[in-house]
């Protein structure tokens, strides 16, 4: 006896029907289960916070450090939004940060670092190596003839100012758009 798909449905739609099936369950309502911001809660307490900002000044990543004390890191925004002595902690912490990649970028720049030579998997030796791209980086930030700075500057005939209805003809005419006699501003 073979069977046809049709009947291989209809045998499918009984057994379904006939057992009962789990209730679906309810998502939760992320809009009325969200907890409350509570600057004096307890889960990010000032021993936390403290560890935060050190982890932040070592490592830079507010993320990865937030995660690190146990907290998501919205709760650090958070923090930092309604607590505004915890946001210029985190500000300061960032500072420090920056100071240490300014070392290093003037460590390995000026300074160099020293990088061993081998010779069969033994280091023979040690050279002085330097950063020039990380110099020029240093210089660009803090040396204003090194910055890329560049201005345009477009003016009408003679250096004049541009006339706007003329500027308006031009780019029509430019899109293919064709007028028959003065420009007239078009209402939107």
């Amino acid at each position: 006896m073979t069977e046809t798909q049709e009947d291989v449905n209809l045998i499918n739609t009984l057994i379904t029907q006939d057992t009962p099936q789990p209730p679906a369950k309810k998502k939760p309502d992320t809009v009325t289960n969200r907890k409350r911001f509570n600057p004096k809660s307890k889960s990010f307490h000032d021993g936390k916070k403290k560890k935060f900002l050190e982890l932040l000044r070592e490592t830079g990543h507010l993320c990865n450090s937030a995660k690190m004390v146990g907290v998501c890191p919205t709760t650090i925004f958070l923090h930092k939004k309604k607590d505004p002595e915890f946001a210029i902690a985190v500000e300061e912490a960032q500072e420090v940060l920056n100071a240490k990649i300014e070392d290093a970028l003037v460590e390995r720049g000026i300074v160099g670092v020293d990088k061993g030579i081998y010779y069969k998997g033994v280091k023979v030796a040690t050279e002085k190596e330097y950063s020039d791209t990380l110099l020029m980086f240093h210089a660009r930030a803090n040396m204003e003839k090194y910055r890329n700075s560049s201005s345009l500057e477009i003016s009408g005939k003679g250096g004049g100012p541009i006339e706007l209805s003329v500027a308006k003809a031009k780019l029509l005419e430019l899109c293919g758009v064709t007028l028959d006699g003065e420009f007239e501003e078009i209402e939107k």
